[in-house]
């Protein structure tokens, strides 16, 4: 079930040099750790990218199952400031679990980058004044290629509601999603592999019309792709977007997408889900 090799490289070692010079404030400080406690599911701190146009990563979970593609532009910052581009890890689950614990929504948080120095600095600022410094580590280069798929259906859905409803199947012992479609519907099939479990299948059908969940259909050719629950789950956080469009292809990754507003022209948050190969029945 893991992500294909031909789209994953090994790691490689490469000489390290002076790393960027930047800083950057957030404005929505609390949605910026939703993301980061979203992407940290991966149990993996990503290697990041410091451009003069903004920040982004590509990473792959330990079990190498789905990775993240994430870009924010410049633009996405009140505050951007970039002297020197790099690259390099940076401990973001450190700084999730230490500096952006306790935020809260008029906390402003800085980040300063000095490779020179292997620092990160974090300063959170509202009831009182807060400074946590942290290594960058050593650097390494992943050549991590996005999967190269045409894909035949998607389908844009209220994230709230389709996250409560996978949930709801989750609950209920299903281990298993199936999708399929056409212009006007998709039916989603949760199934459980759990033989001493009496309810075996369960069925939801989202039709395009109001308040069913189901936003927008685009469908190039009618598929079915099935993909574990408990990823998919990880990978789908209410708290980032409104909406979210699912992109699948029979037996291949699915993509993600987040729809962000006001987060530049370039932002994007993606992430691609391995599929659960399906026999033809």
């Amino acid at each position: 079930m893991a992500m294909s090799g031909e789209s994953v490289q090994e790691e490689r070692r490469v000489p390290r040099g002076f790393f960027a010079r930047a800083v950057f404030v957030v404005g929505d400080c609390v949605w910026f750790r939703d993301l980061l406690s979203t992407v940290c599911r991966a149990e993996v701190d990503p290697m990041v990218d410091v451009k003069m146009n903004g920040i982004g990563f590509r990473m792959m979970d330990a079990s190498r199952v789905y990775m993240w593609d994430v870009w924010l532009d410049k633009d996405f910052f009140p505050v951007y400031r970039c002297s020197r581009s790099g690259r390099r890890c940076f401990p973001l689950r450190d700084v999730l679990r230490v500096a952006l614990k306790s935020i809260r929504r008029d906390s402003a948080v800085k980040f300063s980058v000095n490779g020179k120095k292997d620092l990160l600095l974090v300063e959170v600022r509202d009831r009182i004044s807060r400074e946590y410094e942290f290594t960058l580590d050593d650097d390494y280069e992943e050549n991590i290629p996005l999967p190269d798929i045409k894909f035949a259906s998607a389908y844009t859905f209220n994230l709230k509601s389709l996250y409560k409803d996978l949930k709801g199947l989750a609950d209920s012992g299903y281990h298993y999603v199936k999708f399929s479609g056409d212009r006007k519907t998709v039916v989603v099939e949760a199934e459980n592999d759990d033989c001493t479990c009496h309810s075996r299948r369960a069925k939801l059908t989202y039709e395009l019309e109001e308040n069913s969940g189901l936003v927008n259909c685009k469908i190039r050719k009618k598929s079915t792709a099935k993909y574990n629950l408990k990823m998919l789950l990880e990978l789908l956080n209410p708290r980032l977007s409104d909406l979210v469009t699912l992109r699948y292809s029979s037996n291949m990754p699915m993509k993600i997408e987040y729809l962000i507003r006001d987060s530049g022209e370039n932002s994007k948050i993606n992430c691609y889900l391995a599929p659960v190969i399906v026999m033809d029945e």
